[in-house]
């Protein structure tokens, strides 16, 4: 994998990451409209960081364990069906079996 793209991974996840915290904060202090948009914004960087290794299948765990906080992201934000292909997407690859587990048990919670 190319440093240019290692590094728009890695920086999509971290802006992802820094969502969720700041989502995180938002529901403990009971504001739940701003901790929507949070999750969504948080969710949306971590599948376009995930989305960068679809192809990537020899890129494990790393890219199994993007679209599985990608899927868990959607889930949080209703989108289900965004959260199935995300998951489908990642079993597809080659996923190390405890991740696959997750994912499987990540599927079963959407449906």
């Amino acid at each position: 994998m190319s440093r240019h793209l290692a590094r728009s991974v890695q920086q999509k996840h971290l802006e992802a990451m820094e969502f969720c915290d700041k989502a995180i904060a938002a529901r403990a202090r009971k504001n739940h409209a701003r901790a929507k948009t949070l999750f969504k914004k948080a969710y949306l960087s971590e599948r376009e960081a995930a989305t960068l290794l679809e192809k990537k299948t020899d890129f494990e765990p790393t890219r199994s364990v993007l679209f599985r906080s990608a899927a868990a992201l959607a889930i949080e934000c209703g989108e289900h069906r965004s959260a199935e292909k995300l998951i489908a997407t990642a079993l597809a690859g080659e996923p190390p079996r405890e991740i696959a587990e997750e994912l499987r048990d990540l599927f079963e919670q959407v449906n």
